[in-house]
């Protein structure tokens, strides 16, 4: 949906709260090939975030990198997820439909201003 017509929320997209919904979109995907019935619990994600704050932080806003934070991205993370009908929220748990399952990520390339074209 490149013209954004067909839904409010947009993913992928820029910032620190849509890296940290792909990234659990990802663990997701994983948990749900792995064992399409089982429902992750809430408290797992958030650890997640909190591992994903430590390998990916530098490119994320400070608020998020603090300790604790990693339970509000994660609820966060998990609404887009839900607003999308990616997965399937339940007392405190989620578990992936399977149109998640398309979702994944290769490492990320970081690329210096003058590979931009930013620098002469």
């Amino acid at each position: 949906d490149p013209e954004g017509e067909l839904s409010d929320v947009q993913l992928p997209a820029e910032g620190t709260l849509a890296h940290a919904t792909l990234l659990v979109a990802q663990y997701l995907a994983e948990q749900l090939r792995a064992d399409a019935a089982r429902f992750v619990p809430e408290t797992e994600i958030a650890l997640y975030v909190r591992s994903a704050a430590d390998q990916y932080g530098r490119y994320w806003r400070k608020a998020e990198r603090e300790p604790g934070s990693e339970v509000a991205l994660a609820r966060d993370a998990l609404e887009e997820l839900a607003k999308l009908r990616l997965i399937s929220l339940q007392e405190g748990c989620v578990r992936g439909r399977p149109a998640l399952a398309r979702y994944g990520l290769g490492e990320p390339q970081v690329r210096a201003p003058k590979q931009l074209g930013l620098l002469a």
